[in-house]
């Protein structure tokens, strides 16, 4: 099904996977599109004390990219009355998250066919933030999902999961990369037109969000880490 009538969510700021993105969006996406950047919100969430990700600065501006392809760019939360009427006037058929806080149901409602999001994590055992910290301490595998969106904190309707590989050598850092390049070549396999969106199946679960990784397992985590790669086939086998 071919990306038509397209509205892409991200940040209004510097963002890995929003650039990632956008260099996609250009190289395989179709030629008319939106883009809704969401200003830098300063929210009261506590970070893990386990980090998966580099603390290198992006470089890149969202609206630097879209001035130079003339894509429609907006500087609108995403949430905000002003989204929500371009929305009314664009009736778009498809939304895609690259980088987004939760969208509310009237935002959702505006879309023909749906919001797609890709979560880094196996859905539904895996929901909320930590994904990778957190399929360790549920020795679940790593994975990819990509999902239409509901009101419902990952959610809605998933159309498949990918599992991720992962190595005795790895560490956590390669494992989010890992992440990120399948989160990107899912992206690229929408553009091709290469995924069904019409086979899905409605995500249901009474599994609680995730909660944040602290600093009480920060000097237990090591070995648990060790453990899970050790143990990492096994786990994988269980769910393919």
């Amino acid at each position: 099904m071919k990306l038509n009538n397209l509205v892409v969510f991200c940040y209004d700021f510097p963002h890995f996977k929003t650039k990632l993105g956008l260099q996609l969006l250009d190289l395989f996406g179709p030629e008319n599109c939106t883009i809704i950047g969401a200003p830098l919100e300063n929210l009261k969430i506590s970070e893990s004390e386990i980090r998966t990700q580099t603390n290198e600065t992006e470089y890149l501006h969202p609206r630097e990219v879209c001035d130079k392809k003339n894509w429609d760019y907006f500087t609108f939360g995403h949430n905000s009355s002003e989204t929500k009427n371009l929305l009314t006037e664009l009736k778009p058929s498809f939304g895609l998250i690259f980088g987004s806080r939760i969208l509310s149901n009237d935002v959702i409602e505006k879309f023909n066919e749906g919001i797609l999001n890709l979560h880094p994590g196996l859905l539904p055992e895996n929901r909320g933030l930590n994904t990778i910290q957190n399929a360790v301490l549920k020795n679940i595998p790593q994975a990819v999902t990509l999902h239409f969106i509901n009101n419902e904190i990952d959610m809605g309707r998933k159309i498949f999961t990918e599992l991720i590989d992962v190595k005795t050598s790895d560490n956590l850092f390669d494992i989010q990369k890992k992440i990120t390049n399948t989160e990107m070549k899912i992206v690229k396999n929408l553009f091709e037109e290469k995924i069904d969106l019409n086979s899905f199946y409605t995500l249901e679960t009474k599994i609680p969000l995730n909660k944040i990784v602290g600093e009480e397992l920060k000097d237990d985590f090591p070995r648990l880490f060790d453990n899970y790669k050790n143990n990492y086939s096994k786990i994988l086998n269980a769910y393919k």
